[in-house]
């Protein structure tokens, strides 16, 4: 399955916390980048935070690719993807 994940550092993270989460932020990317899981990604520009579009089979699949690196220090949101003829079909369906 698709989904689609956002993720915004906690406000509370300053100073020497910035230089520490860069650092393991940037290994649990390279991890989740080479797990050849991630669909496509990047940061946004106006705020400290980001998004990847995952293909995963499970949310226990998920939290183990961001790990603690990314769920203990960021907000994160999750959405499933479905594709336009996914919608096509189930509308076809009547739903």
């Amino acid at each position: 399955m698709k989904i689609h994940v956002t993720f915004e550092a906690f406000p509370g993270i300053l100073g020497a916390d910035v230089t520490r989460l860069r650092s393991e932020v940037g290994q649990a990317m390279e991890r989740i980048m080479q797990s050849g899981k991630m669909v496509d990604g990047g940061i946004f520009a106006d705020l400290r935070g980001g998004y990847m579009i995952m293909e995963i089979s499970s949310g226990g699949e998920l939290q183990a690719l961001l790990g603690g690196q990314i769920l203990d220090n960021f907000k994160v949101c999750t959405h499933p993807i479905a594709s336009f003829e996914e919608l096509k079909a189930l509308f076809a369906r009547g739903g």
